[in-house]
This record gives structure tokens, sequence and C-alpha cells, in this order.
């Protein structure tokens, strides 16, 4: 039997550097491995941001496509709708209406209005009963708007016709394309006083523009036998702690009354349409409670209207392209006649 070979120590010493040497090349190549994978993730997640910031913004008539949730109930259940009770019991063939200005908030825009949101509910400890109305159940951001009508209501057969009108005030009233300046907070309650409202009111924008669509708003209103929006002495109410201390602000009063559906008639006298409005009556709804606000809560809004958080609040701009008509489900987009320069008619049709 052939007998072992025996190696030296120093024989021994010469392996162990070309081992530890393939086991750091080893390391050397995950690690390479790692950042080039990495790398590449950058690189592809730069270029799919960059992608998405090219991408055109979505028309405004997809968004229609998908303003109103799906019915989950055949009758009136305020425990479907965090406690809201339905003011006009629905009626078949009548059809719920509005007319507004929607305005869909950037990201950074809804960030501002849910910092405020968020320190109003937080200093008043989280018991207001609060209920945003910037996002979904589901946390999905939803559309503000500026109304230019009251809830009404009209009949199967009126609903074209009424369309008709409107869109032919709105073609010959001459109000372009405009902006709108934030304001400040307030709380506003709803016609029956049954769900009140924090708003964060807009200006009045140059050439009355707001003024003008209400007009026509409420001309095709009381051309059907509806009631008008902030007409003289029924504008919408501004809140008090209650309502013998201050006289009413910005809010329909009870004695106007809304009516039902009738055929459409002549145009209402001038007199009767033309508003006196108030400066700040126009505003956004951001959320709304079903307890009448308190003087704490309304000393507290003071407060951050005064505050610094409020400043870039009120350098919000918000341009408005279109009127928005909603009968039922359906949302019509109504656009604002252009100028001359942006390619359009002589006559900005």
């Amino acid at each position: 039997m052939a007998s072992l070979v025996q190696y030296s120590d120093s024989e021994e010493d010469d392996t162990t550097p070309s081992i530890q040497g393939q086991e750091a090349s080893l390391q050397n190549g995950i690690k390479r491995k790692r950042s080039t994978e990495s790398s590449i993730g950058s690189v592809a997640r730069k270029q799919k941001e960059s992608i998405v910031a090219d991408l055109p913004p979505l028309p405004s008539s997809f968004h229609d496509l998908y303003a109103s949730a799906s019915r989950v109930s055949t009758h009136d259940d305020p425990a479907l709708h965090g406690g809201r009770k339905r003011v006009a019991p629905h009626v078949e063939g009548q059809w719920a209406t509005h007319i507004y200005l929607e305005w869909h908030p950037s990201n950074a825009e809804f960030g501002m209005l849910e910092s405020i949101l968020a320190a109003f509910d937080g200093h008043m400890g989280g018991h207001l009963g609060l209920q945003s109305l910037l996002c979904s159940d589901l946390g999905a951001h939803l559309p503000l708007h500026i109304s230019l009508s009251r809830p009404i209501a009209l009949l199967t057969d009126q609903r074209q016709s009424f369309q008709d009108l409107l869109e032919a005030e709105i073609n010959k009233s001459g109000v372009r394309p405009f902006e709108v300046q934030c304001s400040f907070l307030d709380w506003v309650s709803n016609y029956e006083q049954t769900r009140w409202f924090l708003v964060l009111r807009v200006a009045r924008p140059a050439e009355d523009a707001l003024i003008r669509l209400l007009r026509l708003s409420n001309r095709s209103a009381l051309a059907y036998g509806q009631p008008p929006l902030y007409a003289e002495g029924s504008q919408e109410t501004g809140i008090a702690p209650a309502p013998r201390d201050r006289p009413r602000g910005n809010g329909p009063q009870r004695n106007v009354r809304a009516r039902r559906p009738c055929s459409q008639s002549s145009t209402p006298k001038p007199s009767v349409v033309e508003e006196k409005v108030s400066n700040d009556a126009f505003h956004i709804s951001l959320a709304w409670t079903l307890e009448r606000p308190t003087a704490e809560m309304m000393s507290e809004l003071k407060s951050i209207n005064d505050s610094d958080r409020m400043k870039d609040v009120r350098g919000l701009r918000i341009q408005f392209l279109s009127v928005k008509l909603k009968i039922g489900n359906a949302v019509k987009d109504l656009p604002l006649p252009v100028r001359v320069t942006e390619g359009r008619g002589l006559i900005g049709k």
C-alpha cells in the first residue's frame, strides 16, 4: 500500500488565499449584479414617472361617466348615507337636476385642503363627526364644485328642452372661460338646516362671470317653475350658533319654497332674476356635519382663517372651461364660448 503523502504547513497556507479569493470574487459578482439590477430598476422607475408626467389630462367627459355612485336602496335609508335624510322624496317621473361648475384639484391642492380639514378636526378633538367631501370611501379623490342652482326637479319630457334652453343661454351669454381665487373658510347650512357644510369661499372674478352664469341658470330654472339660487331675500344661509343671534346671511329663506315641475313658460321678468348676491356667496363645500356649529367651532375656524396655513389656500386659482348639468345620473358638459384668439369663430362659438 502506498504511503500517504504528507504536506507541510506552508503548502496548506498557500491554498487558503486561493479559496478566499474565489469567495471574494463570487461576492463581488453578486454585488455587481445587485447594483446593476438596482440601477436598471431606478431607470425604469424614472422612465415610468416621465411617461406618466407626459400623459395628457383626461377629458372632462370621462369624469362625467363616473359622476354617480350605484344605487344601493330603493327607499331613503339614512344609515346608508352617514345619517343624511333626503329632503325631497323621490317621485317616479321626476329627475333631480343640478347646475354647477366642477373642479378637479391636483394632488398638491388636495394635500392643502386635507391638511386644513385635519387641523380643524384635530383641534376639535375629532368629536365633530366631520364628513369629508374630498375623498370617496375607497380613498379616491373626488371632484369639488360651485353650485349655480338649487336642487331642482324636472319631468321626464322636460329634460332635453331644459338642457337646450340652458345651452342656448350659455352660448349667447358671452361668458368666456375664467378663473376664481379662493378666499376663506366658512360655515353654511342647507335650505332646511339639516346639514352644515364647511366651505371655502371664492372671490368674484373679473367681469362678474359667476353672477352672469348664476342669472342665466336662474332664468332657466324659473322658466320651468323651479326656485332660483341666491335670489334677493333667499340666499344660502351663513351659519351662526343660533338663528336668532344675527340676521340671515347668504342663504335661502323659508318663504321661498320649491315648486313642482311645470310646463315651460315664458322667460320671467328681469326684475325677478336680477339677484343681489353677496360678494362671498359662491363657495366650494369641503365637508359636512349633522351638528350645528357651536361658538367654539366658529372661533376655531376664525383662528384657522388667520393662520399661515391658509396663505397657500388663498393663493389657489381655479379655472373653469364649462358648466355642468346633471339630470338624474347623466352629466352633460356645456363648454363656455372661447375667445377669437383661441381659434374659434368670430362670435366665440
